[in-house]
């Protein structure tokens, strides 16, 4: 993810702009994914060893990470709910049914 989502977005950009100049790098990377690579920083780290970043004892971390997953349910639940208030009815009419089939599909 943190590789594939930026490069996409770099070659999209790039495809799109031509004969102009391509906006910088940094731009054209979603938030999310800054995000997502210092939240996996901060937690790779604070498994290292036996007191996370030298400060907290393993139960302190333990009671964050517990704190932080409670947490991130409520966000992605926020999230999840932002993307269907923003769904158009009618723009679903107009994709027609294969995606709708395509998407209630599972493995």
């Amino acid at each position: 993810m943190l590789l594939v989502i930026p490069l996409m977005s770099i070659l999209y950009h790039r495809r799109s702009a031509e004969g102009t100049a391509p906006p910088p790098w940094w731009s054209m990377v979603p938030l999310f994914v800054l995000g997502f690579a210092c939240m996996s920083a901060l937690r790779t780290i604070g498994d290292l060893g036996g007191r996370p970043f030298g400060l907290l004892t393993p139960e302190q971390w333990r009671s964050f990470l517990d704190v932080s997953k409670h947490a991130s349910t409520y966000c992605l639940g926020i999230a999840m709910a932002g993307v269907g208030l923003g769904t158009s009815i009618k723009g679903l009419k107009a994709m027609g049914f294969k995606p709708l089939g395509l998407g209630s599909c599972r493995r």
